[in-house]
């Protein structure tokens, strides 16, 4: 960019920003819903459109290409599970599998990644309980990794140490796997229903893609951090999309999205998100809308390479060392969001939020609940009218490590029923965690059926931790 086309720009931002001052968004203004009782999202809350971006973000310097030639070598058609795994979660892990087994039959193939943290022992007893898993490194394989002399992910492996022996495993994870078609698993969670079923929803058919929502958070943390431009409205959320340059990617394939409707878009400047369109489903998420600081839940991903060739290339390029920045996300947690939506592809997302499961007594004369996440099969339901008090979603599955801690003999458990992914409600605040209390809900006890589950779960865990593992 030329000096004069700099001085220009500053200039032309200036008059825009000061021409809007009066009508920018104050705090004030941002948080008048977050004291309201009760919101349901139908359409995005504030017009962030008169907020300019500035051009930040550089030329990616490893060609997205070269990120897609790594990416592509899967075997067409092909499913698995992918979980990744270390020292301190393998027994978790390890009994998740086997509890899979156990339940539903381990119906596809299994992939391990590690970097390098994952003991001999434990990889040699996965081998002899599973003789088909493949366990690999998955940083010795990016360390490798190269374009014309320059390292793609990490200088070396003790630099791919440093970088991926974080949540951002998941992502490379994908990377490298040799799956089209994966099914991304954290160990500590745990299912009440086949997984593989998700795979049969018409919405992962056309895209290859399902996500959760994640917990409600306090609405000035992660995703809405303020930024410099806080008085008017934009967080790093919206920052973040706006000056990514998404261009350089558009040779892929992708899924076309549903828009934006038109007058949600036309109240949006064209110099807002220059290269990029918000989708509907963007824009009527809690956080875009300043009501939560997290979005999704990465803990379950489903995601196809094959069908999101442009999200797979936009994923690999937020942990490359292209010189662009990662996305403002606590872990890995939305990395799959913000590539989809900069793919402006289309990908699914469960139609419920996340509810709260625990052993914790209710509170709030039994409509509060403090307990770890609890997610719906995003199936729609005969049933179900998507009312305020649509409870009757199916429970799926739960995240959180109270699977290692809970006494199936003695221990109560509770979990809230399941309402629309929109719907909003105040969260209360609990000490040593942002994420808060849902209230307001349906809060019942757990049926004989999930009780059940989770002490199948523990007796596997239970046999690995003390050197037994049967069939």
């Amino acid at each position: 960019m030329s000096l004069m086309h700099v001085r220009v720009h500053v200039l032309v931002c200036s008059l825009l920003l000061f021409a809007n001052g009066i009508s920018a968004l104050t705090l004030d203004h941002l948080t008048w819903n977050l004291t309201s009782d009760t919101f349901f999202l139908t359409q995005p809350l504030f017009d962030i459109g008169r907020i300019v971006i500035s051009d930040v973000f550089p030329e990616p310097s490893i060609p997205p290409k070269q990120l897609w030639e790594i990416a592509k070598q899967y075997t067409p058609n092909s499913r698995g599970f992918v979980l990744p795994l270390f020292d301190g979660n393998s027994h978790l892990g390890f009994s998740l599998l086997v509890d899979f087994e156990r339940k539903f039959g381990l119906k596809i193939p299994v992939e391990v990644p590690h970097c390098g943290d994952l003991e001999i022992e434990i990889q040699e007893q996965l081998k002899v309980r599973f003789p088909s898993i493949r366990i690999f490194d998955v940083c010795d394989l990016a360390a490798l990794a190269e374009y014309n002399g320059q390292k793609i992910y990490c200088q070396d492996v003790n630099h791919c140490h440093e970088i991926f022996r974080s949540f951002l495993i998941g992502v490379l994870a994908v990377v490298y796997s040799t799956f089209d078609e994966i099914m991304l698993l954290d160990a500590d969670t745990q299912y009440f229903t086949d997984p593989t079923e998700t795979w049969e929803l018409e919405d992962v058919k056309q895209t290859g893609v399902l996500l959760f929502r994640d917990r409600v958070v306090e609405p000035y943390k992660f995703l809405l951090e303020p930024t410099e431009e806080e008085h008017q409205g934009l967080r790093r959320l919206h920052r973040f999309l706006g000056a990514f340059d998404p261009r350089p990617y558009r040779f892929l394939g992708h899924v076309a999205s549903e828009p934006a409707p038109d007058e949600w878009v036309a109240t949006m400047s064209s110099e807002s998100f220059r290269h990029y369109k918000p989708s509907k489903l963007a824009m009527t998420t809690h956080a875009w809308n300043f009501l939560s600081g997290h979005n999704i839940d990465s803990s379950f991903v489903l995601w196809s390479k094959g069908k999101q060739s442009r999200a797979t290339t936009i994923l690999a390029s937020f942990v490359s060392l292209n010189g662009v920045p990662s996305p403002p996300s606590y872990g890995d947690k939305e990395f799959f969001f913000f590539a989809c939506e900069l793919a402006e592809t289309s990908y699914a997302v469960s139609k419920y939020g996340a509810g709260s499961i625990t052993s914790n007594e209710p509170i709030l004369n039994n409509t509060a609940l403090c307990g770890d996440a609890l997610h719906f099969l995003p199936i729609r339901q005969p049933s179900q009218n998507w009312s305020l008090s649509a409870n009757d979603g199916v429970p799926f599955y739960t995240n959180g490590d109270y699977i290692s801690s809970w006494d199936p003999e003695h221990d109560k458990l509770f979990h809230t029923m399941s309402t629309p992914a929109n719907f909003h409600l105040n969260v209360l605040k609990r000490s040593k965690t942002h994420v808060g209390c849902l209230q307001r809900r349906v809060v019942v006890n757990a049926s004989e059926a999930m009780r059940n589950a989770i002490s199948e779960r523990i007796k596997a865990l239970r046999e690995l931790q003390f050197g037994f593992i049967g069939r």
